[in-house]
């Protein structure tokens, strides 16, 4: 298995998915049962659906309810966990609620809510994987966590949980945390190719290709995606998009002092008034007051003038990326989650 924490890969995405991706998949066979493993939790509602948290639905390990049927809030650490050993949960367990409420896998990688965090009612902690090991994460091939801003309900959430907790939505690919992309030869839409609309494309036909045709059609419908998504000639457009992926490397000194400027960082915000906020945001009204923003629907707080004045000259001055939004309308602003280029400032609630 290729290293991509600390080996170059360079190549076209089917040399990838030929050569690396398609030996990391489970058989077949298995993803074929895992399709009737997952029916079976929509259709007997004693099971409880677990799906990936989403603006509104943040609190992992959160139970909602919709027309008496339970949902279930997580992030990725109990699909990671599942898919790691895909072919002996499916056959040993009948359902996702039974692993996690009998404590066989990690339900997240935290509990939000403090009522349940006491009563250890789920295991909680980090998943370790040689897919992790190696630098790589299951991307999503259909988000799973975006907000669609339409009124929840019981058929929402049911398609929420097929995203998210799915085996045949996500394949293996090199994670953007551990890597860089560089050399891209076509016109890309994210600096996280996993997140890229072409290449989850190509990666979906190639997993309809994989699994079988009958299979991912079923899959599509019980979603509502158009089986238009499906590219036919994905083999012939992989083969033309090339790319490198290059390890991020950081020194031990450099390691030693993020570390103390996070402790001190954190003992500055003791002393310095919060503001509390729905989503990432940073302004020009609130420069120079001193602010710490916490987003607790998201898990995460900073100090706002700090990011502001160490990303200030590549982000809002006159020619970046975002001086426009900063110049016109005085603030910048992220709806999910925080921009990577803001990660060092950012701390867990």
């Amino acid at each position: 298995m290729h290293n991509f924490k600390t080996e170059i890969y360079s190549g076209s995405l089917l040399e990838l998915i030929e050569n690396e991706i398609i030996d990391l998949l489970p058989s077949k066979e298995t993803l074929i049962l895992s399709c009737d493993w997952i029916k079976n939790q929509v259709e007997e509602k004693e099971f409880i659906l677990p799906f990936r948290r989403f603006k509104g639905y943040m609190s992992r390990g959160k139970i909602y309810t919709f027309n008496d049927r339970d949902f279930l809030s997580v992030d990725n650490e109990a699909l990671t966990a599942v898919y790691d050993d895909l072919n002996n949960y499916i056959n040993s367990c009948k359902s996702y609620s039974e692993l996690i409420l009998n404590k066989k896998i990690i339900m997240s990688f935290r509990t939000d809510n403090e009522l349940i965090k006491e009563k250890k009612l789920f295991k909680h902690g980090i998943v370790k994987t040689k897919l992790r090991e190696h630098g790589l994460k299951l991307a999503h091939l259909i988000d799973s966590g975006r907000s669609e801003n339409k009124k929840e309900s019981e058929v929402t959430f049911i398609v929420r949980f097929l995203k998210s907790m799915h085996p045949i939505n996500i394949i293996p690919f090199p994670n953007s945390k551990h890597i860089n992309f560089k050399d891209i030869n076509f016109k890309n839409t994210r600096n996280d190719l996993a997140e890229d609309p072409l290449i989850q494309g190509l990666l979906l036909s190639f997993l309809n290709e994989y699994i079988g045709k009958h299979y991912m059609l079923d899959y599509l419908e019980l979603i509502n995606v158009d089986s238009s998504i499906i590219i036919q000639d994905w083999r012939e457009i992989a083969e033309k998009l090339k790319f490198t992926t290059c390890p991020k490397t950081k020194s031990n000194s450099n390691k030693r002092e993020i570390e103390k400027s996070k402790i001190k960082r954190k003992e500055n915000y003791n002393k310095m008034e919060t503001i509390i906020r729905r989503n990432f945001y940073l302004s020009q009204e609130y420069y120079g007051r001193g602010l710490v923003i916490a987003v607790r629907e998201l898990g995460f707080y900073y100090n706002h003038d700090e990011i502001i004045d160490a990303v200030y000259n590549s982000r809002f001055a006159p020619g970046c990326p975002a001086h426009t939004s900063w110049e016109n309308y005085g603030y910048y602003t992220k709806t999910n989650g925080f921009p990577g280029w803001a990660n060092e400032f950012i701390e867990e609630l």
